[in-house]
C-alpha cells in the first residue's frame, strides 16, 4: 500500500531530528539517473556545501528546505529514507539515492517498485505536482462551508472524495475506511447528499485518526518502514480496513468489502447506514 499522510508525516520527524543548522551536504550519489521520473541530477548536485534547514511535508511529499530550494521526496508505492553513519554504511538492493553530511550522518533512499520521486524546485507554489492540491486535514480552510461548496456538484461516493487530493489531502485507502467507520457513514454514500452534521464529523474524525495514527508510528500493510527500519503500529487498531468477514468491533455484524472505483473498502453494514 501507498505511505499515506501519518506514514510520510512519521518520516518526516524521524529525518528532520538529525538535521542541525551547521550540518552541510557534503555529496549526493545516484545509483540510478531516474525513479518514476529522471532524477535532475546536475541541479541537485548544486546544493553540495549547502545545508537543510528543515524538513516540512506537503500532502505526501517531503520537502528538504535549503536556501537555493526545494529537495522533493515522494515515497511511491514502497519507498523508504534510512539513517545511517557514512563510516558504517552497508548498501542494500534497491538502494537509489544517498545524502552524505558533514557530520557523518547519511540519508538512504530505498525504492523496489520505483514509484517514488526525487526531484529539485526553486518555486514549490508552480511545481506541477502540487498545483491544485486541495488544503491540509488540519488548515482551517477544511470546514464545513468548503465542503458543501465542493461537494454540491459532486455525484460521487464520500469514499473517493475523501481520497481526492484536489479536496483534501493525504487521505488515502486505509484512512479513508476508518474515518468513515467511525463517522458512521457507509462509503458509498454520494458526496451531495451528506448532512451538516456529517460533514462536522468527517472533518473532526479525520484530523483525529490522522493524528492517532501518525502517534503510531503510522500503518504497515506490506512496505512501509519508518526510518529505524520498525514497523508501524497503527494497523493494529484499525477498526474495518482489512477485516473483511471478521466481526465488527462495535456491533459484532461481519464487515464487508467491495471495489469502489478499483479500492477495496471495508465498512460495517449496521454500523454505517
Amino acid at each position: 500500500m501507498m505511505p499515506e499522510l501519518p506514514e510520510v508525516e512519521v518520516v518526516r520527524r524521524d529525518l528532520e531530528k538529525e538535521i542541525c543548522s551547521d550540518q552541510q551536504i557534503l555529496q549526493f550519489i545516484f545509483h540510478r539517473k531516474d525513479i518514476r521520473d529522471p532524477i535532475p541530477i546536475k541541479k541537485i548536485n548544486k546544493l553540495v556545501g549547502s545545508s537543510i534547514l528543515k524538513i516540512r511535508r506537503r500532502a505526501k511529499y517531503l520537502l528538504f528546505e535549503t536556501e537555493q530550494g526545494n529537495l522533493i521526496s515522494h515515497l511511491g508505492m514502497s519507498g523508504s529514507w534510512r539513517i545511517c553513519d557514512v563510516a558504517e554504511k552497508s548498501l542494500r538492493k534497491h538502494d537509489h539515492i544517498e545524502i552524505h553530511f558533514s557530520d557523518g550522518k547519511c540519508f538512504i533512499y530505498n525504492d523496489p517498485r520505483r514509484f517514488g520521486i526525487f526531484d529539485f524546485s526553486k518555486d514549490l507554489e508552480n511545481y506541477k505536482k502540487m498545483v491544485g492540491l486541495g488544503p491540509e486535514p488540519w488548515a482551517a480552510e477544511f470546514s464545513v462551508p468548503y465542503l458543501v461548496e465542493k461537494f454540491k456538484k459532486i455525484n460521487r461516493s464520500i469514499k473517493l472524495s475523501l481520497m481526492d487530493p484536489k479536496i483534501v489531502v493525504g487521505v488515502g485507502n486505509i484512512y479513508a475506511s476508518e474515518i468513515l467507520f467511525e463517522a458512521g457513514i457507509k462509503p458509498q454514500k454520494k458526496s451531495c447528499r451528506l448532512s451538516q452534521q456529517e460533514l462536522e464529523k468527517i472533518i473532526s474524525i479525520t484530523q483525529k485518526i490522522l493524528e492517532q495514527a501518525i502517534l503510531g508510528g503510522g500503518s504497515t500493510i506490506k512496505t512501509f518502514q519508518q526510518t529505524n527500519g520498525n514497523s508501524g503500529k497503527f494497523q493494529n487498531q484499525h477498526r474495518v480496513y482489512g477485516r473483511h468477514g471478521k466481526p465488527c468491533y462495535e456491533c459484532h455484524q461481519f464487515i464487508r468489502k467491495a471495489e469502489i472505483a478499483g479500492r477495496s473498502s471495508f465498512w460495517c453494514p449496521r454500523c454505517q447506514k
